[in-house]
């Protein structure tokens, strides 16, 4: 009985606590991953180099391969600095992080939707 409902109202705390955690985890890899996207977009490989420079490798990965929604496109960091014209931070992405060139996205180029373009 009382052992039981205390076994599960711990079990009900710790998955609790687990998704909060998650959510927040979730979160801010998705906040850094818009910072590194823009960061791409306007051509600043300095702050994309000192933000994710000391970063665990698998979180690096995870956020320069996270898609970005912007103007109703989906594209990753490498896709957003390649149509941004920002050769010197694809260049930087490839050689210092090496990045998926593999990497898929949308975009709009003259009215129309492309999906599923390469990086």
């Amino acid at each position: 009985g009382r052992t039981m409902l205390l076994h599960l109202w711990h079990k009900y705390c710790f998955e609790a606590h687990y998704q909060l955690v998650m959510t927040q985890i979730n979160s801010k890899v998705i906040s850094l991953s818009k910072q590194i996207y823009y960061a791409c977009k306007d051509g600043l490989p300095i702050t994309i180099f000192a933000t994710l420079f000391q970063r665990k490798h698998d979180e690096i990965q995870a956020v320069l391969h996270m898609q970005t929604e912007d103007c109703g496109e989906m594209v990753t960091p490498l896709i957003a600095a390649a149509k941004s014209g920002q050769a010197h931070v694809v260049r930087m992405l490839l050689q210092q992080f090496n990045v998926n060139i593999e990497q898929t996205g949308t975009i709009k180029f003259d009215g129309l939707v492309f999906r599923n373009i390469l990086g």
